[in-house]
């Protein structure tokens, strides 16, 4: 995008870029830069420091502190030498270069094409880093799950272990009797709440036996407990009693949700339960 309050040379400029094979749009003035902008998302934006009403540092700071916008190398312009301060204050607001009119076609192309290949690297960049803290984040709440799974056994067995010895110490063979039974049923108890994740997992196999290769094969990116989660959804558990079976806060619960839709791409809760039916059907 070319963007100039002098016709003349914004035609000219225009028709520069164009022969050399550039796809280019003009704004005459300052007034609707943003707006348009936001509509086009140009690759570049090519803009005079004097606009009439307005001038390029005021527009380039408003589009730089557009998160949406600030991708956008800027590129500004001037009929005469600006003074030191002014080409400083244009890095300032976010001006990746600066050209002195009259300008050489192929100087100007190059450093457009320059800018447009480094913007490019710096968005691969912030995608990669994005992806690699989403990669940490996932390994680090498997290893918070499976840590917490880890402290409450090792809590439950400490925990019979005092009864054992406090029946131990118990003088009188009836009241032992009946503290051990206590004791043994409430293990039965804890032991049917851990295994009931493991034969929920065996009823749903007998149905869907290949269904975590069937997520993996479409979503290769998914951990083992999104696919725990998915497995859920599917059997149309709600956030509350997945928080329960996972033993974790509901929060964390739709944490997981808005993560797994994003993976397979989906925008709604009730399209993320639909696609799952219809992968595991």
């Amino acid at each position: 995008m070319i963007v100039d309050d002098d016709e003349p040379v914004l035609m000219l400029c225009s028709q520069l870029l164009r022969l050399a094979g550039a796809q280019v749009s003009t704004e005459l003035g300052g007034e609707n830069v943003v707006a348009r902008v936001q509509e086009l998302m140009p690759d570049i934006i090519l803009m005079d420091v004097q606009l009439g009403t307005t001038t390029g540092f005021d527009l380039c700071n408003e589009i730089q502190s557009n998160a949406a916008l600030r991708a956008i190398p800027i590129i500004l312009m001037s009929g005469t030498s600006l003074a030191t301060e002014d080409i400083v204050r244009g890095f300032r607001f976010g001006a990746v270069d600066y050209v002195l009119k009259p300008f050489q076609s192929p100087e100007l192309c190059a450093r457009l094409s320059s800018h447009i290949e480094l913007a490019r690297y710096r968005e691969q960049y912030r995608e990669f880093a994005m992806m690699l803290h989403t990669e940490l984040d996932q390994q680090y709440q498997e290893y918070v799950y499976q840590k917490v799974q880890m402290n409450k056994a090792q809590g439950i067995l400490q925990q019979f272990k005092q009864e054992i010895e406090q029946v131990l110490s118990i003088g009188n063979e009836r009241d032992r009797i009946a503290k051990l039974r206590t004791i043994s049923s409430a293990l039965d108890e804890e032991i049917r709440d851990w295994d009931s994740w493991h034969t929920m997992e065996r009823e749903f196999r007998k149905v869907h036996e290949n269904y975590q290769q069937v997520l993996l094969q479409a979503y290769p990116k998914l951990s083992k407990t999104e696919i725990r989660v998915c497995m859920m959804i599917r059997l149309n558990h709600s956030s509350k009693a997945i928080a329960e079976m996972l033993q974790v806060g509901v929060p964390t619960v739709e944490i997981y949700r808005h993560r797994i839709r994003k993976k397979m791409g989906l925008h709604s809760e009730e399209n993320f339960y639909t696609h799952l039916v219809r992968m595991l059907s």
